[in-house]
């Protein structure tokens, strides 16, 4: 005799997705490379801006500036001759008709045998001035007398100036002084040879203000595009939970309808649901009789085994807390959720039931949302629900609602008594975790798991309970599980009235 497969389905029951904050995260940042490359460019352009405006000055300076005035002017000595007055006060005029530039001055390549190109010295600098207006002349706002040498061997520009006019194309450091960018043109005789070079500096703090105003777009515009994008994205997800939703609520409307169309043909026809059918005596009886597993049930309380593929069989045990009259009709409803969730595909079945059969606590968290909504006030379902894995040797079981114990005997005679801690009952409202506990297995092993919450009563307890039954079964160890759960129905330490009792023997 062969194990039918039921196939099983993927457990994608669940909430709604999660705002994918990383997703947004990486888009500001996608928009952020073309924003980055274009403030690269505008900076460039700005720079070169400043460049070309450093440059026009020292052009128009070099040609108000009498090359015989540069001429005189020679060495140390040189200071405070008329020559020298004059070109200060025209550099003077100079710097204060334009705010940008921060220093303009004149130099000539060195006299000295063998200089080098880059060899300068100072002729004429402007004169000192106290720009920041602390009352004393720092470093950087003294005057350089004349012959003080300079080394451009790290302006290029300024050694290419004495040719023709250029400037530097990149902010450069001048100690004592702030880092500058600066323009540089040739001061020419009536004969066309160049004596002298004027340079006009701009500071890299002025470059920085021309330039903030373009950040500041920039970012502005960077930023409201993002946050657009934003709410374009959450919009999108919004409208996608929405659908998530509507479609969750279809799946949940179509069990409960199939739960109904089930309960009406078992009331038309008279027929129970895979499981076992309800005897008002409560009298033991076989729920599965095949080669690789025996199950027998005591008790008027649903319960069901079946196969889940070839390697995991599923079962559940079930007590519902109400009215006699209610409680018939829940004991229909909770069968029929089950055989509903383990029908096959083409069984007819309501389409869009997801869960995964193999996790009792997914099991659980769907017939919650299944069953209880149809559960008249006041009223509750505690379920077991287990899978056991024959691969693995293992048993997996989910409780809702009250605890149970588990009496295991192997086929050598030890025996144990287990108590499985149970979650909340299934009932309407919020769904809540159910604990699964995991039971190691064997070929030859008997599991008899017992409501010993509804048995104990009285004085007695769950563990009393749990050794009247071990006392019981013990002398019985060489009988089927059908004479031995008979046997305990009717034995003297435990109620004649049997609450529910589920046995299994893997074989």
């Amino acid at each position: 005799m062969g194990k039918e497969d039921v196939p099983v389905s993927p457990g994608a029951w669940g909430g709604l997705v999660k705002r994918p904050w990383a997703g947004i995260i990486l888009v500001w940042l996608a928009f952020a490379l073309p924003f980055t490359f274009l403030y690269t460019v505008s900076r460039r352009a700005v720079v070169n801006e400043v460049r070309q405006h450093a440059r026009g000055v020292a052009i128009a300076s070099a040609a108000g500036i009498d090359a015989d005035l540069i001429q005189q002017v020679h060495g140390p000595d040189g200071a405070g001759s008329p020559a020298f007055e004059t070109i200060q006060r025209k550099l003077r005029k100079l710097v204060a008709d334009n705010p940008d530039i921060r220093y303009i001055y004149t130099m000539r390549r060195s006299p000295e045998p063998f200089a080098p190109p880059h060899a300068y010295e100072y002729v004429v600098d402007q004169a000192p001035s106290d720009d920041n207006g602390d009352g004393v002349i720092s470093p950087d706002e003294d005057s350089e007398p004349p012959g003080t040498p300079y080394d451009a061997s790290s302006l290029p520009a300024m050694v290419s100036a004495w040719e023709r006019p250029d400037a530097d194309y990149e902010i450069t450091p001048d100690p004592p002084y702030p880092d500058l960018l600066s323009g540089y043109a040739p001061i020419r005789d009536a004969d066309g040879r160049t004596v002298a070079i004027v340079g006009a500096d701009i500071t890299a703090q002025t470059v920085a203000q021309k330039t903030r105003v373009l950040q500041l777009v920039i970012a502005m515009v960077w930023l409201l595009i993002c946050i657009l994008s934003t709410l374009i994205i959450h919009l999108y997800y919004r409208q996608r939970d929405a659908f998530d939703e509507i479609k969750r609520l279809n799946e949940e409307l179509a069990a409960r309808h199939e739960l109904i169309r089930k309960a009406n043909l078992q009331l038309s026809a008279a027929e129970p649901v895979e499981g076992a059918p309800l005897q008002p005596s409560g009298e033991p009886r076989l729920l599965k009789d095949v080669y690789y597993l025996r199950a027998v049930q005591s008790g008027q309380a649903p319960s069901g085994v079946f196969d889940l593929d070839q390697d995991h069989v599923g079962f559940y045990l079930a007590t519902i807390s109400g009215s006699p009259a209610s409680t018939v009709m829940v004991n229909s409803l909770v069968r029929i959720a089950l055989s509903t969730l383990v029908q096959r595909p083409d069984a007819g079945g309501a389409p869009g039931i997801y869960v995964d059969l193999l996790n009792p606590a997914a099991v659980l968290g769907l017939l919650a949302t299944l069953v209880a909504k149809e559960l008249p006030a006041g009223e509750s379902v505690s379920l077991l629900y287990g899978v056991l894995n024959m691969g693995d040797n293992e048993l997996s079981i989910g409780v809702a609602g009250r605890t149970l114990g588990v009496l295991r005997w192997q086929k050598n005679g030890r025996a144990e008594v287990l108590e499985l801690a149970a979650g909340e009952p299934l009932r309407a409202g919020a769904p809540v975790a159910h604990p699964v506990h995991r039971i190691p297995t064997q070929e030859g092993d008997r599991l008899l798991i017992a409501d010993t919450a509804a048995m104990a009563g009285g004085a007695r307890t769950s563990a009393q309970v749990m050794s009247s039954l071990m006392a019981g079964v013990m002398p019985l160890k060489d009988r089927t599980l059908l004479e031995q759960v008979t046997s305990l129905s009717g034995y003297r330490g435990v109620p004649a009235n049997l609450p529910a009792m589920l046995a299994l023997e893997i074989r």
